[in-house]
């Protein structure tokens, strides 16, 4: 089992996100067409200071919506909060245990999502001996949905933490994944959203393409691979559609377009029923709020 501790949730992410990333194919425990995996994962924040801009991770607030509608059962929560409420005066008051609304599998032509179920199972809070968050989840996808999941965690350990007189950075956060996962397209975000890790991103192919060994580095190779498509087929003036007709795989190029090139450079590869996408403003993970399920 992979153990990572570090001080906050802030940098706890950041570690998870670098692991897969700059990972030699020796570290991951298996590697299918589009994913690097990683299983059983015990990771541990000292504190819940949660600093992250979803937009970074090319996340749209709407997401959030649609994730905290698909997992969280207003009154199934609203249970938990008294039930953590009751307690919070007994001696030993610990795993107060939230589960998950089950999601369905969704089927798009011959692909299908979900198969195995919801990816978050259930969050659970104890008191003693320190306040914690436990989050346990069937499988995270680092650098794309990761910090959506860890949100939910942050604001519903937040109202339990108001319900208590407590302050949510007070806590420890620890999340236990049965799989951690980082994939060819989906999570390209992570290199290519933020200046600083683009500039890591690129550096440490080049190193590895000097030592000839980058395809030893299977999660950055891909990356790698993948950006190159992008950029040739930029140079070839393909539109989305003409790239590819499946909108999945079009979205990452698109966003990498108007969140680093710019609206006006994106439209340039737009079709008529296929706009580019506007810019995301930016949206701290702490000004989410549950409100569109009735909690806030």
């Amino acid at each position: 089992m992979e153990h990572i501790l570090e001080p906050s949730m802030t940098q706890l992410h950041d570690t998870l996100c670098q692991m897969l990333l700059y990972g030699h194919r020796t570290n991951y425990d298996w590697v299918t067409n589009t994913d690097v995996v990683i299983e059983h994962v015990m990771a541990e924040a000292e504190t819940m200071e949660w600093e992250c801009d979803i937009s970074r991770y090319w996340l749209p607030k709407s997401r959030w919506t649609m994730m905290v509608r698909q997992y969280l059962d207003p009154e199934g929560v609203r249970e938990w909060l008294t039930q953590v409420k009751k307690r919070a005066e007994v001696k030993n008051a610990n795993r107060m245990v939230l589960r998950t609304r089950t999601v369905a599998a969704s089927f798009r032509g011959n692909a299908t999502t979900r198969s195995l179920g919801s990816c978050m199972l259930s969050l659970s809070i104890s008191l003693q001996p320190q306040p914690t968050v436990l989050l346990h989840s069937r499988t995270g996808y680092l650098g794309y949905l990761s910090p959506m999941d860890w949100s939910v965690a942050y604001h519903c350990g937040r109202l339990a933490a108001q319900e208590i007189g407590l302050n949510i950075a007070d806590f420890r956060f620890v999340w236990f994944v049965e799989t951690i996962q980082y994939h060819r397209f989906r999570t390209i975000a992570y290199p290519l959203g933020d200046a600083v890790e683009r500039k890591r991103f690129r550096t440490a192919v080049m190193q590895a393409k000097e030592d000839g060994t980058l395809q030893d580095y299977t999660a950055l190779h891909r990356n790698w691979e993948q950006y190159q498509k992008w950029l040739k087929a930029d140079k070839e003036g393909l539109s989305y559609d003409t790239m590819s007709p499946y909108r999945s795989y079009q979205r990452p190029r698109k966003r990498y377009h108007s969140q680093v090139k710019g609206v006006e450079y994106a439209r340039q590869y737009a079709d008529p029923g296929n706009k580019a996408f506007p810019l995301l403003p930016p949206c701290d993970v702490k000004s989410l709020r549950l409100d569109k399920i009735g909690l806030e």
